[in-house]
This record gives structure tokens, sequence and C-alpha cells, in this order.
């Protein structure tokens, strides 16, 4: 093999653009040839465990305080979502912990052919009084928006479902509201203009800036925890979702324009929208080439009995539709006639969610097993993989899917082919 026929060749294994192809992303990373080998060996259907996960970039005291130099940031309570950016080849990881560590604002994206977590930005701890009399920036409470002296957001919550990256923006989207904060700090944010209080995390600048002077079309929506944000290609946008008991409805929001546009899903009828739609805490994955977007919520409800649904959302009809259910044992489609073999569990704090677009199905993870989502068939098969079962455990919840490298993902520890 000659040496530009080689370049080629590792460049396409380990998801690089050749030279000139794409603007230098930083840091660049070296890839690991352990990592490199076990992709390039991967069938279909087969699963293996990465080596021992490396960190870099910008970790402080605080992220040494909770290990996070050895291990990364770790899932967090109802944080483990990760968004794939495709500009980067990297997924990206935001979110706070009701317990340790605790309220922090730290961004971090994962690299898979460097196996390394990358520190986008060092946490700033809001966690005591000590943290916020150090750590807080008081001249930012009389803007509304409350921030930290470095410049981040000083109201931390769980990012839930609520996270997606914009290719446009180059940036990570959230929201930053919690009511476990200060008084001061909560009256602060409240009474300010920022609403729906959505800020941008750009990563090669990394930087946390909000996002402020948006207009809207229509009815200004008002801030619901534990909702769902996707970037919709086709729209050109970010989708935000939400069916909960604070704010019910989709709107798109495009970061070119600054606009927020109220989607006005199944012809506006929101009982019909409240019915076919995931409700709070749900997990969902948007498949490009299908133009769709499917919402997953099951568990044990107040009964103990498990219940729960899968549902569709097509951009071209702009409506949701209630595909699958179950309660208890049973599990039916369009009707109680329309018997399916099964549904898993689904949950923001649990299972992790994603669409494998050479597959084209959607792949879930609980626990220590994966499934996969067949659309097409409206049926979920509980998979056996070739190899290492998913690692399980509280940093096992972590995962996305490399569109680069064509795996599910768990950083740092496992990762698996659907379809070669």
């Amino acid at each position: 093999m000659n040496r530009t026929v080689l370049v080629v060749a590792i460049a396409v294994l380990v998801g690089r653009p050749l030279s000139g192809a794409e603007p230098a992303v930083t840091p660049q990373l070296e890839p690991d040839p352990a990592v490199a080998k076990a992709l390039a060996s991967l069938g279909a259907g087969e699963s293996a465990a990465l080596p021992k996960v490396k960190t870099t970039g910008d970790i402080n005291a605080v992220a040494k305080r909770y290990n996070m130099h050895v291990r990364g940031p770790g899932a967090r309570d109802y944080c483990i979502k990760m968004a794939w950016m495709p500009d980067r080849k990297r997924a990206v990881f935001y979110g706070a912990n009701h317990g340790s560590p605790h309220r922090l604002n730290d961004v971090w994206e994962y690299d898979l052919p460097a196996n390394t977590w990358v520190c986008l930005y060092g946490p700033d701890s809001l966690r005591g009084k000590g943290d916020w009399a150090k750590n807080l920036d008081r001249d930012s409470l009389k803007t509304g928006i409350p921030r930290t002296k470095r410049g981040g957001p000083a109201i931390i919550p769980h990012s839930w479902w609520q996270l997606a990256y914009d290719p446009e923006l180059k940036a990570m989207l959230t929201f930053c509201s919690w009511s476990m904060v200060p008084a001061e700090v909560r009256d602060a944010q409240r009474k300010g203009s920022h609403r729906p209080p959505f800020w941008a995390f750009y990563p090669e600048k990394k930087q946390w800036e909000p996002i402020t002077g948006s207009t809207f079309k229509g009815k200004r929506p008002r801030y619901h925890n534990a909702s769902a944000l996707e970037y919709i290609p086709q729209l050109g946008a970010t989708v935000w979702c939400a069916n909960g008991w604070a704010n019910r409805g989709m709107w798109t929001y495009h970061s070119k324009s600054n606009v927020w546009t109220n989607l006005r899903p199944n012809g506006g009828n929101m009982k019909t929208f409240q019915a076919n739609a995931p409700g709070a805490e749900q997990v969902m994955a948007y498949a490009p080439d299908r133009g769709l977007l499917v919402g997953h919520r099951a568990g044990q409800n107040r009964q103990k009995v498990f219940s729960g649904a899968t549902d569709h959302y097509s951009v071209e009809q702009n409506a949701w539709k209630r595909v699958m259910r179950r309660h208890g044992d049973e599990c039916w489609g369009k009707d109680k006639d329309d018997k399916k073999p099964g549904m898993p569990p689904g949950h923001d704090a649990g299972t992790n969610f994603a669409y494998d677009r050479v597959a084209r199905v959607f792949l879930l993870l609980d626990g220590r097993s994966v499934w996969a989502y067949d659309p097409d068939r409206i049926e979920w098969t509980k998979l056996s993989p070739k190899g290492p079962p998913p690692p399980g455990g509280r940093d096992g919840k972590l995962a996305y899917y490399d569109v680069a490298q064509n795996v599910f993902v768990v950083p740092g520890k496992w990762v698996y082919r659907h379809k070669k």
C-alpha cells in the first residue's frame, strides 16, 4: 500500500477529515490504535469493550475534586443525553446532579477514535454558600441572567432531554432554569426578560452565552422542565417539545433569525397532541432520512404497573401519532387486537436512545440490555450482542450513536455495531 492510500485509509478509519477538507477542530487528538483495531473488526451485531478512557482539557480543581481527571464527567441525575456534533465528529455532554458532584456547569465532548473525554469548560461549583459567594457575578443579577464570574450559567439545572446541537450556530443548546437556588438568584431570573431561559455553549470558543433578544411567532412559550430538544435538519431549526404539567406544545428555534415559531402540531388541537405526544421525562431521537421523530416513555406507574407508549412525529405532516402502547403484560399497536411482543423502559434518567443511520433503527440502552426499535414494523426487539454486554452501572447510562464510526457508544467503555 503506498503512502497516499495509507493516509486516506487511516483518515476514513478514524473518522478524521483529510487535510483541507474541513476546518481543524481543537483540541486535535491522536487516535488510539487499540480503538481503531476494535472498530475495524466489528461486524454486524457485534460489540467490544474499550480500553481505559483518557481525559484532557480544562480540568480544574473542582473537576479533580470529583475524580473527573480519571473517569471523565460521569453520568448525572436526569442528565445522560449526548448530542452528536457533525462538524466536530464528537458528542457533547452537559448536566447537573442532585448529589455529588452538585450543581456544576461543566461541558465535555467525547472523541471515540482517541477514546478521550475533553473538558471544554471546567466546572464552576455552586454547591453551598461559600461557592456562591466566590463564584457568582452579583452584577449579573441586575440583568436577570445570573452568571458566574467566568461567564457560565449560575442557575444550573438537569439537562433532562433538553440538549441539542445546532450545526449552523455551531453550539450546544440547552435551558438553564431551576428552583433550588438562593432566593435572590431565582427572583432575579424570574423578574428578568430571559424567557425561555435559553443558553448556547460554543465548543470551539469554549464559551457559554445566553440567547437573548428572541422574537416569537405566536404566543411566547412558558418554560417547562423535563421536556425535549432535537435539531431537525429538514427544518434548519431546533424543535422544543413539551407535554407536561406546566407547558404543552412544540416550537422551532431558528438560530439564524433568533426566532421562535409555534408549530401548532396536530392542527393546533392540544387534546390530540397531549394524547399522542410523549409525556415529560421521555427519551427522543430523530431519523433525518425518514423525517421522523420518535419519543418513548415507559415504566411503572403509581400502581406499580408497567405502562408506556412509543410515539411518532412526522415533520411533513406536523403531527404526533401514538403507534404503540403497553399496560401490564399487554403490548399493542393500532388497537388491542394488534398484539406486539414487548417494550423496554424509557426514561431520561435511566435509558439512552439514538438513531442508527446505517441500520435505520433506533437503539435504546437499558442498563445491561440494548434494544432496537423498527419504526416500519413498529416493533421493539431485545438484542443479544456478540461480545460483551453493555457495561451497566451509573456511568454506563451515558451513550450516543457515533455517525462517523457507525457504532452505538458508551464512552470509554463499550461499542456496538448493529449493521456493517
